[in-house]
């Protein structure tokens, strides 16, 4: 999955973002850790990129990236007797500004699973 905030020819701005849930209703009977396999890429563009996960009603910021980064895993712990249904994982980009025509900035998400 690809998400890339792009300018086109006539310098529009457009900025993107997408949100991964579907977790099936099930109760952690021990802890476990949300990982998020994913890679940045800024192509003639500055602005930042973020990984946040969401467990309940609280966020956390797994990665916030100014700059390309190479393949990772980012995880985050998720306590025993949590409902797995409630963990959401949300990809944005953020351009600020472009030294080109057509710049970019990418996010390739390989993975997200919970183990």
């Amino acid at each position: 999955m690809r998400i890339i905030t792009t300018t086109d020819t006539e310098v529009y701005l457009t900025d993107g973002s997408i949100t991964y849930k579907g977790f099936p209703s099930v109760t952690l009977a021990a802890a476990a850790t949300l990982n998020v396999v994913a890679a940045v890429t800024f192509t003639s563009a500055t602005g930042t990129a973020t990984i946040t996960a969401t467990v309940g009603s609280t966020a956390t910021t797994l990665l916030s990236a100014t700059a390309t980064t190479a393949k990772a895993t980012y995880t985050l712990a998720i306590p025993s007797g949590t409902d797995i249904s409630t963990v959401s994982v949300t990809i944005a980009t953020d351009m600020e500004g472009w030294s080109a025509t057509e710049a970019t900035i990418e996010v390739l998400v390989y993975e997200i699973y919970i183990q």
